[in-house]
């Protein structure tokens, strides 16, 4: 009876472990298989995105948009500067709150290197400087700031200055005013906060007495240049992606604002909200240039934009730039 059971044993031992065998051979045979067809695919979404890209960028060409790699390189930009929103999703980042919205392009790495070829280059950033203003986020701003000093940072929503700028001192040194305006070699940059203490947008009744102070004629500067984060004049990122309460916004715009800066020796205003869904827009209202610029999380099709402004004596030439595929791509927009 004990040699039957020892030869059961056996037998049912011999067929478990050929089970054993024939799972573990199945497995090796599903992963090389897997390997084999990931391989595949990661081919094949390289070559989707390539032709994405490739069409993409026709589309740039098509219009009007050329390739200049060498634009921002080929001489030193004392007289430009650059406009760009968003960086949050346009870095590489630091924060672990922001590495959703790494963006393939490195624009950032990009900005950052021509700034370090001119130290004195001015860079604004026009609000959501970041995703979440945390102890990393701030820092990494201060760092930007202490490091180059033609800096700026415009507020936006995400930047949280009401709830913050008694609590967190990185945020009084990063903005150490909320709005404010500089004189430099004759152009006056004014800078605007564009969330109210409710949280809505628009501007208060201080910014608009101290815009209106701002542009009176003077022989301290020879035309202005706007910056803010929202886009009040539209109402939105776009006409067809509006903010909660456009219709406020845009009556604003249209009755408090738009008096007070035309009248003024104002030769653009800049946003830098253009939306995670939608391109930098331009608009001529009143005979004055509006600008949005874009931007884009990890979109092929959306690549990051800036605005580059250079400054003449009697007004400014504005351009685009989007970098695609590690090219980048310019057009003039504006010359007045």
């Amino acid at each position: 009876m004990s040699s039957n059971f020892f030869k059961t044993y056996q037998s049912t031992l011999i067929k478990l472990i050929l089970i054993v065998l024939f799972v573990i051979i199945v497995v090796q045979y599903i992963n090389k298989y897997k390997r084999k067809l990931f391989g595949k695919l990661n081919v094949i979404e390289r070559k989707l995105d390539n032709i994405q890209s490739r069409t993409t960028e026709n589309n740039f060409i098509q219009t009007g948009y050329k390739i200049d790699n060498l634009v921002n390189f080929q001489k030193r930009l004392e007289s430009s500067f650059f406009f760009v929103g968003h960086i949050y999703p346009q870095s590489e980042y630091v924060d672990p709150i922001d590495t959703k919205y790494r963006n393939i392009e490195r624009p950032l790495r990009y900005l950052l290197e021509i700034a370090e070829k001119n130290s004195y280059l001015k860079i604004i950033f026009g609000g959501d400087n970041v995703e979440n203003p945390t102890s990393g986020a701030l820092k990494f701003l201060l760092d930007l700031k202490s490091r180059f000093a033609g800096f700026r940072f415009v507020l936006g929503n995400h930047d949280r200055y009401w709830k913050l700028y008694d609590k967190e001192t990185r945020v009084k040194e990063i903005y150490p005013q909320r709005y404010f305006f500089e004189d430099e070699n004759n152009i006056r940059f004014i800078y605007l906060h564009t969330v109210l203490k409710s949280g809505k947008y628009g501007l208060d009744e201080e910014q608009l007495e101290f815009l209106k102070e701002s542009l009176e004629p003077s022989s301290l500067y020879r035309y202005a240049l706007i910056f803010m984060h929202h886009n009040l004049w539209l109402g939105g990122y776009a006409l067809q992606v509006p903010y909660p309460e456009s219709s406020r916004i845009i009556a604003q715009w249209k009755n408090d604002i738009l008096p007070i800066i035309s009248n003024g020796l104002v030769k653009g205003v800049f946003s830098g909200d253009g939306g995670g869904e939608t391109p930098g827009t331009y608009n001529l209202i009143n005979g004055i240039p509006h600008f949005s610029t874009g931007w884009s999380r990890d979109r092929n099709d959306l690549p990051p934009e800036w605005l580059r402004i250079d400054l003449k004596k009697e007004g400014v030439e504005v351009f685009w730039q989007k970098l695609s595929g590690g090219n980048l791509f310019v057009k003039k927009q504006l010359e007045r």
